[in-house]
């Protein structure tokens, strides 16, 4: 018994040992918490006393009802006219086989790129559509293959003459036809394929104008079968990697690999709504081959909608009886351009002016910056956070990967930095987007007001090169979307800069400045002093003082000699000097530098002075230097900065920036 007394008793002390110590344990883990929370707490409450508070800014814009001539969208003009009065930025260029290859394996580029005027569009930035055609109705008698296809193919076609229309109608099925015509594609695509130029190719190759119909045979029709027309199709995907392709109606072919289409006889009320709309909404047979076709109903969210207008010039489709329904067929074929059959060759009335413009301004894309928001203060080095509400208000999107862009630079100075969204502007379809931002700003970016734009910019050219709807955007590629403005962080007093922890400075001649001030009423100290600093809102202040840094490292200090509040101000209100600091020596004369606000600086005789300009040409003087001293400093350079309104602390002279 009294041994089970003393075991029960070793255990009783046990589980007491182990309590104190889990004790023991949890308190100096309560007490490392409170330690790190009080100095997270302190840190935190430390940062939110060094910056000032930041707080998103709203921007909100407005979408004029002006025309845009904007690329690949809008009039499609014929290449070869001129004195054309409507808006335009693409042109047609129809070419027959005939004038292409006139003799076998020859391909006559010039003469092709001679008629269309190619290297006068170039020049005006102006695009392509290019068609091919082997079939193209006049009132003479001819044909639109060449002599020696013909030959080969030993005359197998239709000649035809039906309503003054003639010409000749070769036989698709003729497998040297289709050799031949596969041999010119491959041709055609090594000149154009990767030529920027060229917009968008139209598949022309079967039918009469490249239409794929042979409506003037009449009763003989012979329109070949599918299995034959995909023959004709497919070089043009074999070869032409690079460009949009376009059939004048939903086949299967087309519809598998992403095509646009062309309606031809837009505005005819039964050949767009109970014909091209209807066939694209449903599908089809056709009854010259008795096959069914398919649907293409989303077709224009991959590649364009295009054609012409029928009835040539198709003026009478913009008439105010007929402009409502002419519109339906933009919204409900989403159409991107149209031509070259168009109102655009002639000066229209008012009113058919008024509703081209309402039809440009449906056709195709068109964007406008409706919101912006953002922190409305940031340092150098932050991110810059925000969004920006892009709505497109067309019928279509934009059908190349054209990268957008947002830009920041000095207000009325040139870019600084650009930054890429991570966005797809094809994807863009009717309607709008928020397109976030997360942009690092650079670490050497001085303080100021920044404005930023954004833009879409042109891969090829790399240029921006497309017009925002927005107002006060007009004449313009880039769409202003407001203005942040980037901060520096001060210290509130000496001691604060001990240990450098605030504030470190690549000055513009590359060196490295480390914040310093001089109190008020305090002697020199021997440290390396060379920041002029003032906090104008509080009542204690600080004496402005001039670091000056001599080729022995040694430092001058010199007052400011007016020092008066009136003096700084005037210093306050100049604006930024650019990039290129100015500099001015000690060693030699110098002619005046002129800043903003007619402040200068000059090297006069044994001074540098920096003076103000009046209005009476008289100069008064903020300050000088002398440069008796053999120690005085070789050269200063001058940054001038805004005042921080609004903010806890204001630096009137951010630094004069010390060189060796």
């Amino acid at each position: 018994m009294g041994i089970m007394r003393n075991d029960a008793m070793d255990e009783r002390k046990m589980k007491s040992f182990i309590l104190i110590n889990i004790i023991v344990v949890l308190c100096l883990l309560v007490i490392l918490i409170l330690r790190c929370g009080f100095f997270s707490f302190k840190s935190s409450k430390e940062d939110r006393v060094n910056r000032v508070k930041q707080e998103d800014k709203v921007n909100v814009f407005q979408e004029s009802d002006r025309v845009i001539t904007n690329p690949y969208i809008g009039l499609v003009m014929d290449s070869t006219s001129e004195n054309i009065p409507q808006p335009f930025s693409m042109v047609y260029a129809g070419v027959s086989w005939r004038e292409m290859e006139p003799q076998k394996g020859r391909i006559d580029f010039q003469a092709f790129e001679t008629k269309i005027r190619y290297d006068h569009w170039k020049e005006k930035g102006i695009k392509f559509v290019i068609r091919l055609y082997l079939d193209y109705p006049s009132d003479v008698k001819h044909m639109d293959i060449p002599e020696w296809v013909y030959n080969e193919i030993q005359g197998k076609g239709s000649w035809y003459d039906k309503d003054g229309q003639k010409g000749f109608s070769p036989d698709y099925n003729n497998k040297l036809l289709i050799k031949y015509h596969l041999d010119l594609i491959k041709a055609l695509s090594e000149r154009y394929d990767k030529d920027g130029e060229i917009a968008f190719v139209e598949i022309g190759s079967i039918g009469q104008w490249g239409e794929w119909h042979n409506s003037l045979l009449g009763g003989n029709n012979n329109f070949p079968k599918t299995n034959i027309t995909d023959l004709y199709v497919e070089p043009y995907l074999d070869y032409f990697k690079n460009k949009i392709l376009l059939m004048r109606r939903p086949f299967q072919i087309a519809k598998d690999n992403k095509m646009g289409l062309f309606n031809d006889s837009f505005g005819d009320d039964f050949q767009t709504n109970d014909y091209f709309l209807n066939w694209v909404n449903n599908g089809y047979e056709d009854p010259n081959i008795e096959q069914q076709n398919p649907s293409m109903k989303d077709f224009w969210t991959e590649a364009p909608s295009g054609g012409e207008f029928a009835n040539y010039p198709g003026d009478e489709y913009l008439e105010d009886r007929s402009i409502e329904s002419t519109i339906n067929m933009v919204k409900n074929s989403h159409t991107s351009w149209l031509g070259p059959s168009n109102p655009g060759y002639v000066k229209l009335e008012d009113d058919k002016q008024r509703n081209l413009s309402k039809l440009l301004n449906l056709m195709g894309y068109r964007y406008t910056v409706t919101k912006s928001q953002y922190l409305d203060k940031n340092y150098p080095g932050d991110k810059l956070k925000g969004k920006i509400s892009l709505r497109n208000s067309g019928v279509a999107p934009f059908y190349f990967e054209w990268p957008l862009y947002l830009s920041i630079n000095y207000i009325n100075k040139s870019i600084m930095d650009t930054f890429k969204f991570d966005y797809n502007i094809k994807k863009l379809l009717p309607g709008s987007a928020d397109i976030d931002f997360d942009i690092p700003l650079n670490k050497s970016l001085s303080a100021g007001i920044y404005n930023m734009n954004v833009y879409l910019l042109n891969p090829e050219t790399k240029k921006p090169e497309i017009e925002f709807a927005n107002t006060g955007s007009e004449e313009s590629k880039t769409c202003s979307v407001g203005e942040t403005e980037v901060i520096m962080q001060y210290p509130y007093n000496c001691n604060d800069l001990k240990n450098n922890n605030y504030y470190n400075y690549i000055d513009y001649f590359g060196e490295k400045l480390t914040i310093n001030s001089i109190p008020k009423n305090k002697e020199q100290s021997s440290e390396n002093q060379c920041f002029i600093y003032r906090n104008l809102l509080n009542s204690d202040g600080y004496e402005i003082k001039l670091g000056l840094k001599n080729p022995n490292s040694n430092i001058k200090n010199y007052s400011i000699e007016n020092n008066t509040d009136g003096n700084i101000q005037q210093i306050i209100n100049i604006n930024y000097v650019d990039n290129n600091a100015l500099k001015i020596s000690c060693d030699k004369e110098s002619s005046i530098i002129k800043l903003p606000a007619n402040i200068m600086i000059k090297k006069n005789k044994d001074k540098i002075r920096i003076f103000n300009l009046t209005e009476n040409n008289k100069e008064e003087d903020i300050f000088n230097i002398k440069c008796k001293d053999e120690n005085s400093v070789s050269q200063i350079g001058l940054r001038v900065k805004f005042k921080e309104e609004n903010s806890q602390y204001s630096s009137v002279i951010d630094d004069f920036s010390i060189v060796k």
